[in-house]
C-alpha cells in the first residue's frame, strides 16, 4: 500500500518538461470551474508559445486547501506550472492559519489574475423547496461558507449539513432529497443547467452588496439582512472574494520574467474573441480582472481586523 502512496505523490515531484504547462486543477467535473479552464488553457498556451503543450493535474481535498498548498510548496518555479484556486481560499487561509494542513501565504502566490469578476454575478441559497423552515443547506467545506455567516449575522434560520466534497455532491444530494439547497452562484448553475431558475427557488443573494442582479430584482441581498453595521463590513470582505471566482495563480519566488510572461499571456488569452465566444457557448460570460487588482483583494483579506475576521470564522 505504502509503494503505491508514494508513486501517487511522486508523479507530482516529477520535473515538469519545459515545453508543457502544468494547470492544476481541484477536481476534474462537468462544472464550470474544469469545462472553462479547459478552453482557456490552449489560448494561455498559445500566447505563452506555440509549442507550449498542457496538462492537467488534479489534486482534489480540503475545499481546495490541497491544491494551494502543492503550488506553495512543491511546484517547480520555473513558469511551467499554474493553478485555478477556489474563491474562498485566500479567506480560508486567514481565518484558519493555526491549523497545520494551511501551509501557504495567498499573498506571497504570483497572482495572474481571474477570468471571472464574480461580483457582477450573484451568489444564490437555491432550494428546492418554498418553506423556510427546517431548510438545509449542503455545504463543502467549513470555513468562509457563506451559509454560517447567514446563519450568525441574520435573521435567516437555515441548518448547514457539511461534509459533502464538492458542489455536485450537494446537487445530486438536493436530487436524492438528502438536503434542501446549495450557496452556489448564477454563473455555477447556469453551467449545471440553463433552466434552473424556473426550477428551483432563490431565497437568497450575496456577492453583490446591496445590489440586486437583474434576475433576482425581488429577491433580497444578504447585505440588506445583515444585523449590524460590522456583519455588514465583514460580508464585504467575504464578498471581494467572489472576484477571484476563477483565479490563475503561479508559484511565489518566480523569477520576474517568468511572471510576467504568465501575466502577459493571461491578459492576452482573455481577450481573444474566439476564447471569449467559446466560453459564452458554456455559459460563462468573461469579465477579467487582472494581478494588481486580485493581489489587492488578497492583501486586504489578510490584513482585515481580527474582530471582523471572528464575525465571518
Amino acid at each position: 500500500m505504502l509503494k503505491y502512496v508514494f508513486l501517487f505523490f511522486a508523479l507530482f515531484l516529477l520535473p515538469a518538461k519545459a515545453n508543457t504547462l502544468n494547470i492544476v486543477l481541484v477536481a476534474d467535473m462537468n462544472d464550470s470551474h474544469s469545462r472553462l479552464a479547459k478552453i482557456f488553457s490552449d489560448y494561455l498556451a498559445m500566447n505563452i508559445s506555440n509549442q507550449t503543450k498542457v496538462a492537467f493535474r488534479i489534486i482534489p481535498g480540503a475545499g481546495g486547501i490541497n491544491a494551494a498548498n502543492y503550488l506553495y510548496e512543491v511546484a517547480p518555479r520555473d513558469g511551467t506550472t499554474i493553478g485555478i484556486l477556489y474563491k474562498a481560499v485566500p479567506l480560508i487561509g486567514i481565518l484558519d492559519q493555526k491549523n497545520g494542513n494551511i501551509r501557504f501565504d495567498a499573498t506571497k502566490f504570483n497572482w495572474l489574475g481571474s477570468l471571472v469578476d464574480g461580483r457582477k454575478d450573484a451568489g444564490i441559497i437555491l432550494t428546492n423547496s418554498p418553506y423556510f423552515e427546517n431548510m438545509t443547506i449542503g455545504s463543502d467545506h467549513s470555513l468562509a461558507n457563506p451559509v454560517d455567516f447567514i446563519i450568525r449575522n441574520t435573521n435567516y434560520r437555515f441548518k448547514k449539513i457539511a461534509g459533502y466534497k464538492n458542489p455536485e455532491e450537494i446537487r445530486l444530494a438536493i436530487l436524492r432529497n438528502e438536503v434542501n439547497g446549495i450557496a452556489t452562484s448564477i454563473l455555477g448553475m447556469s453551467t449545471y443547467d440553463k433552466d434552473w431558475i424556473k426550477k428551483y427557488n432563490v431565497v437568497l443573494q450575496f456577492g453583490n452588496g446591496r445590489t440586486r442582479h437583474p434576475l433576482l430584482s425581488n429577491i433580497p441581498t444578504v447585505a440588506e439582512s445583515t444585523l449590524t453595521r460590522e456583519a455588514e463590513f465583514a460580508l464585504s470582505i467575504v464578498e471581494n472574494q467572489f472576484a477571484l471566482i476563477r483565479s490563475y495563480v503561479a508559484p511565489p519566488n518566480m523569477p520576474k520574467d517568468k511572471v510576467a510572461l504568465l501575466r502577459n499571456a493571461f491578459f492576452a488569452a482573455s481577450h481573444d474573441m474566439e476564447f471569449i465566444e467559446k466560453s459564452k457557448n458554456i455559459g460563462v460570460d468573461i469579465s477579467p480582472i487582472f494581478h494588481d487588482e486580485a493581489h489587492d483583494i488578497v492583501n486586504k483579506t489578510y490584513s482585515a481586523p481580527k474582530d471582523i475576521l471572528e464575525l465571518i470564522r
